[in-house]
């Protein structure tokens, strides 16, 4: 059979006759549809949008290689296209066998096989009469069409198998964007593999089951040729495939999913595990506690479990995929103990399993109890948990001196009801003898190490108390080089003689350790040492968000509230942790019929004294609403109401305000461990600060000190201690400010300006008045009618008699700025005047004054005054923003202002 040229007008170039006897070969009625297809293009060429030199090339590649393409189709897809011609392309699996086997074609130029697929396509749309049908490797999807003919390589089936699972996942997607997202990542990983000899392999035996049963050739061909592909739209497109062997395997913990395929791809026996330890959860009461955080312990395990597979034995790794996380606890908990000394896996690793196992395996003992054999336990006041010490590494030194202190220490636990202090401070001072022991181990001498294996606590009393000495000296070398802090050598020195005298032992009085130049080093001004008020700002802000966000259980708004409480009254922290409900006490009296609320603290340290602080009602005085006495009352009436009813009526924390709900552990008093959540919270926000609760009291009774320093009963009366105490724990000095503020610098100015009335108060105008008189320094709002006027006067009497004259003002220029008449002007000329006096004036006063008592002395007094300028400066500057800044400019450029030329004539002006 043949076919005129295709363009009669063509005939030079393109004329000539096709010869179909290649198609006729397959089957006639396949080349007559061939040639009926080529006689519909030629009425109509513009209709196709093909040139008719287009469907010449690819008819002249297209019939050489139809042999081959033949002879490479399915025996019954060749049947179907010899007995039905193109018609046979209307079943998908026959048009992709032929594109596929086209595409497929031996050879070393790619054009062949393209341009035969693309006849292919060309002469069945032409017989469809549809211009435009894409062939079976393009993939229609609601967010448009792709390619997907690499797949060929494997297998024309599992092209279209692909495509099958990805239309039906568009099917069910809300977004039309998600299937072509999946589409895009997961074929582009089929792409790469099937660049691959055995990966093609793989993939013709078993399709993409091979991704399980040959998972391991597949996992590294990937490995190898991935880059930006998200595995993630391949595992979507095996769950497509396999939903129950690829189906992201998810528990449900209070209402919130875990997704747990990655454990389960890993081991079906660990999914089942993790899946029992999420049920666990999800039957734990919520009480207070956000249902996400249940998840995400779940998901914690999950890391925590392939976090440390990879650096298991292989033996090990193989029974932890078989037997689940119980491998952890055979063998006397070997492959435990081995975690909890790995250094390569994160702390929170272990963590993580170690509470998995302690949940699903009760009968295991806890972790403490096996790691810790020679522990010390002691009674804790906030849980009833005991506080474990590890005393080990004491054994290890002396198994005698490890029986003195067990036996000690039960003897105190007898007896500390009689005691003047608590369990508290025996376990600071087991913890801070065992630091020592530690610490000097490796200095002490053999003779040394010998008395002690055979005394125990015995060897520091023995006669010439040899082993006190060396201890003594050691600490005393560690505080000298810088081993230790001087504060914590001496700390550590009174510990050890703590316990010297609780056994009756004579204590040496050698080596000592001073903290003199320590405690006079540390009341300079140090940043580190207290809490500005701009750092006690940024707490609150982040408390209050936090109290605001109604996502916040209500466990942790107790948290927080005590935050808030501690930055308003700065208070001790474990004397208010220890408030109780009878210490918060309403007490309405006939003269004050709104009431107050007292509030009583014990301090331990203060000997358990008792220290009572007044505040207004809150439901009575509306400012009282932002008092700390609000807060503790919103804890103790509203967040743990509820915990505390839960309680038994002799439970010994039925009584007491912070309470908080312990996860498998129950209702128990809220720790000092409270300011390391807030410092955690924090640092979830984004702070760098820690909620440190020395630092905020530290700050707030220095600001105190400084707001009532005129009036040091008024100090003793607010922070409940006397001003020695403040004076050794928490003075502090600031070098940028007299260390007498605005309160002591009053009173010291009243003495230096004998007679005068001393003003603290800054009054700014914005412009003078013609009824003031003019100074040097200011503005002077004086009648000439006031004391001020007399007393100066009085003062210059003999000098106005010499020169005849009598002033009706003052002219005492130099106390101006502590008148009360005094007006200070916002503009640049004022400030120019004030820096004068300030940078000339005083300068040369302290140039000229000598040496003397620091407290009396002139230098002293100028001192105030330059910090009384300074004052006014930083306060005009709060007014009329760079007034300050220009005046400096005009002292820079003029020198001196001109208005005191009379008090220094050798000064530079212009």
């Amino acid at each position: 059979m043949k076919v005129e040229n295709l363009d009669t007008s063509h005939r030079g170039k393109h004329g000539g006759t096709i010869n179909l006897q290649r198609v006729v070969d397959i089957s006639p009625r396949f080349a007559s549809d061939v040639a009926r297809a080529i006689e519909t293009y030629r009425a109509d060429p513009d209709r196709w949008q093909v040139k008719p030199a287009t469907v010449r090339t690819f008819l002249s590649r297209f019939l050489p290689a139809l042999p081959e393409v033949a002879a490479a189709l399915e025996p019954e897809h060749l049947s179907a296209l010899a007995r039905d011609g193109l018609a046979a392309l209307s079943i998908e699996a026959v048009w992709a066998d032929l594109e596929g086997k086209s595409l497929t074609l031996p050879g070393p130029k790619p054009q062949r096989g393209n341009s035969t697929a693309r006849t292919f396509n060309f002469l069945y749309s032409i017989h469809k009469n549809e211009p435009g049908l894409l062939p079976p490797s393009i993939l229609r999807l609601r967010f448009g069409t792709s390619d997907v003919g690499d797949l060929y390589r494997v297998s024309p089936s599992f092209l279209l198998y692909f495509k099958q699972l990805i239309l039906s996942l568009d099917a069910k997607e809300e977004l039309p964007s998600t299937a072509m997202a999946v589409k895009h990542h997961s074929y582009a990983i089929l792409a790469l593999l099937v660049r691959n000899v055995a990966a093609v392999a793989a993939l013709k035996a078993h399709g993409l089951d091979a991704f399980e049963k040959e998972s391991a050739l597949l996992d590294k061909v990937m490995e190898e040729v991935r880059t930006w592909q998200s595995p993630t739209a391949l595992e979507a497109v095996l769950e497509q495939h396999d939903p129950v062997r690829w189906g992201r395997k998810l528990v449900l913990v209070h209402g919130h999913t875990a997704d747990l395929t990655e454990t389960y791809n890993l081991s079906p026996t660990l999914f089942g595990d993790l899946k029992r330890f999420g049920n666990l959860l999800s039957a734990t009461p919520l009480k207070g506690r956000k249902p996400q955080s249940f998840k995400d312990k779940l998901t914690a395990v999950q890391r925590a479990i392939h976090d440390c597979y990879p650096y298991l034995s292989d033996q090990d790794a193989v029974a932890l995929k078989k037997q689940g996380v119980c491998v952890f606890i055979a063998n006397d908990l070997r492959l435990l103990r081995w975690l909890s000394g790995e250094t390569r896996v994160e702390a929170r690793t272990f963590t993580s399993i170690k509470d998995l196992i302690e949940q699903l395996f009760l009968e295991v003992p806890r972790w403490t109890e096996i790691s810790l054999p020679y522990r010390l336990t002691f009674d804790n006041e906030f849980s009833a948990r005991p506080t474990y010490c590890d005393y080990g590494p004491i054994r290890e030194i002396s198994v005698k001196l490890y029986d003195d202190m067990a036996a000690f220490l039960y003897e105190q636990k007898q007896s500390i009801d009689q005691k003047s202090y608590n369990s508290t401070t025996v376990y600071h001072q087991f913890t801070q003898f065992k630091a020592v022991m530690m610490l000097a181990k490796e200095s002490l001498s053999a003779e040394h190490l010998v008395l002690l294996a055979t005394h125990g606590m015995k060897a520091f009393d023995l006669p010439g108390h040899k082993l006190q000495k060396a201890l003594w000296l050691f600490l005393q070398n560690t505080a000298k080089t810088g081993v230790l802090t001087t504060s914590t050598a001496y700390t550590y020195k009174s510990s050890v003689t703590w316990f010297l005298d609780k056994f009756g032992f004579h204590v040496v009085e050698a080596f000592p350790i001073t903290q003199t130049k320590t405690a006079k080093h540390l009341k300079r001004l140090n940043t580190d040492d207290y809490y500005s008020a701009e750092q006690c700002r940024e707490i609150a802000y982040h408390i209050e968000c936090g109290l605001l966000d109604a996502e916040t259980p209500d466990d942790f708004k107790a948290v927080l509230l005590l935050g808030r409480i501690l930055l308003k009254t700065g208070w001790n922290l474990a004397p208010t942790l220890g408030i109780e409900c009878d210490d918060i006490v309403r007490a309405p009296s006939a003269l004050n019929p709104n009431g107050t609320v007292t509030v009583v603290l014990q301090k331990a340290r203060a000997g358990y004294r008792t220290d009572g602080y007044t505040f207004s009602d809150p439901e009575t005085n509306a400012a009282a609403m932002k008092s700390a006495v609000a807060d503790l009352m919103m804890v103790r009436d509203t967040l743990t109401t509820s915990l505390r009813e839960s309680l038994p009526l002799d439970n010994p924390f039925r009584t007491y305000v912070f309470l908080v709900d312990r996860e498998g552990l129950g209702v128990e008093r809220l720790g000092a461990n409270a300011a390391k959540t807030l410092t955690y919270y924090l640092e979830r926000r984004g702070s760098s600060l820690t909620f440190d609760t020395k630092k905020i009291r530290k700050g707030g009774v220095n600001h105190l000190y400084r707001e009532v320093q005129k009036d040091l009963q008024a100090y003793e009366a607010a922070a409940k201690h006397n001003f020695e105490t403040f004076e050794s724990h928490y003075y502090r000095i600031d070098e940028n400010q007299s260390r007498y503020t605005l309160g002591k610098a009053v009173d010291v100015m009243g003495k230096y300006f004998t007679g005068k009335e001393i003003a603290k108060e800054i009054v700014i105008i914005t412009e003078p008045s013609l009824d003031m008189q003019h100074t040097p320094v200011g503005e002077c709002a004086s009648s000439g009618n006031e004391a001020e006027i007399d007393r100066y006067n009085k003062d210059h009497k003999k000098l106005h008699a010499e020169k005849g004259v009598a002033s009706r003002v003052c002219a005492d220029f130099l106390s101006c700025v502590w008148c009360k008449y005094f007006r200070l002007v916002a503009d640049p000329e004022h400030a120019w005047k004030l820096l004068s006096y300030r940078e000339y004036l005083l300068s040369s006063m302290e140039s000229s004054t000598l040496e003397g008592d620091e407290t009396d002395d002139q230098q002293f007094h100028i001192e105030i005054l330059r910090n009384r300028v300074s004052e006014m400066l930083e306060r005009l500057s709060k007014i009329s923003p760079g007034v300050t800044e220009q005046g400096e400019e005009l002292l820079r450029n003029r020198g001196m202002h001109p208005d005191w030329s009379f008090a220094l004539a050798d000064a530079p002006m212009q």
